[in-house]
Formats: structure tokens, C-alpha cells, sequence
């Protein structure tokens, strides 16, 4: 999910203009996540990643470890970032100590937190979303969906006019056209145009056997 600084900013140019109803917002999608090992995100690491958002607000969704919160923040005014585990909030606060970065690690379940801020009338430059497998079998498909929809809704809801989602996915079993499809129907629903400017698979260091091909369509 790398994005050049150029596909990271919205403009006129990137984000259709609205209707007078209507917001616009940008997505980087990601169809294999790589934070539930601790380790930052790629999009960040890799060169260019870290100049990618330059953001007054940045919200963390199921931040595990500040993999993108902690790359991110020296970028933006303000880092919020939310995780359902105090363990993991706690070694989010250690890691931005340690690099010397302000973040505001909290611990709620995003799901109540969304619709939290949303009540608030909270809004957002760059929020990110890369949650744990929601559909680790095909039994968990439906709800999984669900699941996907309801947290992409909350959060175009949040994103200011122009705004930039980063959402991702790593469930093998929801392939990258039915997340595609996930995300679009949550922006109808939300009421705001989106376009997507960057899509990224993962990387070397999770490879995908010739055995079991990962469907894209």
C-alpha cells in the first residue's frame, strides 16, 4: 500500500468533485496485512512511505503495536490510535517514548470507538484501518463482511473532504474483488465518492504459493 506523496494528497485531480451533498475521499487498499507480527507496516518502511501523509489528523484503527501510527506521526499534528488489547496499547506507548513521537494510544473496541468519535462530530485527515483476519474460515464469510462494511462506513463518515483511508485486509478467504466491493458499497452507504489511488498485495516476505492462488476476481 506504498503511495507516492503526488497519489497520497488529495486534490481536484485525484478526488472527483462532489455533488453539494456529497464528500470525496481517496483509499490505499491493502489485501495482506503484516501487522500482526509486530513488525511496521511496508507502506511505511518502504522508501517514499513515510513522506506519504501529511495530515493535521491521523486516526490508527487496531493498532497493534503503532505499526503505522508510530512511522506516521513526525508527518501529522495529531496521532490517535485505538486497540481493543491494554497489552498492546502499552507497548504502542513505549515504542512512540522510545522514537520520540506523541501519539494518543487508547484502548476501545473500534467499532464503539467510531461511532464514538462520529457522535462527537470528530473529523479526520488520514484514517487507517488494518484489523486482524475477520474471516479466518469460509464459515466466517457472512459476518466477516459485515464486519469489513461497518468499520469502512464509520470511517468515511469520519475522513474530512478529501480525505485519505487507508484499509486493509488479511483474510485469505474474502479475495480482493469482494473487499473491493465491501468498500464501495460502505461509501454509498456513507454518502461520500471515493476513488482509489493505490492498491498493494503482500510482500516478499509473505508469499503465496503456487498450490493455493489467491483469487482476484
Amino acid at each position: 500500500m506504498k503511495a507516492s506523496s503526488r497519489k497520497w494528497k488529495s486534490s481536484p485531480a485525484t478526488c472527483r468533485r462532489p455533488s453539494p451533498s456529497r464528500r470525496t475521499a481517496c483509499t490505499t487498499t491493502w489485501t495482506s496485512g503484516t501487522t500482526e507480527n509486530g513488525s511496521v507496516p511496508r507502506p511505511a518502511r518502504e522508501p517514499g512511505g513515510g513522506r506519504a501523509v501529511r495530515a493535521r489528523r491521523l486516526l490508527d484503527c487496531f493498532t497493534y503495536n503503532g505499526g503505522f501510527a508510530l512511522p506516521l506521526a513526525p508527518k501529522c499534528k495529531e496521532v490517535i490510535a485505538f486497540d481493543v488489547s491494554e497489552e498492546a496499547i502499552a507497548r504502542t506507548r513505549e515504542n512512540a517514548a522510545k522514537n520520540g513521537v506523541t501519539i494518543d494510544a487508547r484502548v476501545g473496541n473500534v467499532f464503539d470507538e467510531l461511532r464514538g468519535l462520529d457522535r462527537l462530530g470528530e473529523r479526520f485527515d488520514t484514517i487507517v484501518l488494518d484489523p486482524p483476519a475477520f474471516a479466518k474460515n469460509k464459515a466466517a464469510v457472512a459476518n466477516a463482511r459485515t464486519g469489513y462494511k461497518e468499520i469502512n462506513l464509520r470511517a468515511l463518515k469520519l475522513l474530512n473532504h478529501g480525505g485519505i483511508l487507508v484499509t486493509c485486509s488479511c483474510s485469505y478467504n474474502i479475495n480482493e474483488g469482494a473487499f473491493a466491493e465491501i468498500v464501495y458499497e460502505a461509501s454509498v452507504d456513507a454518502n461520500v465518492d471515493v476513488t482509489v489511488v493505490e492498491k498493494r498485495m503482500q510482500g516478499r516476505d509473505h508469499p503465496c504459493s503456487s498450490a493455493s492462488p489467491r483469487r482476484t476476481t
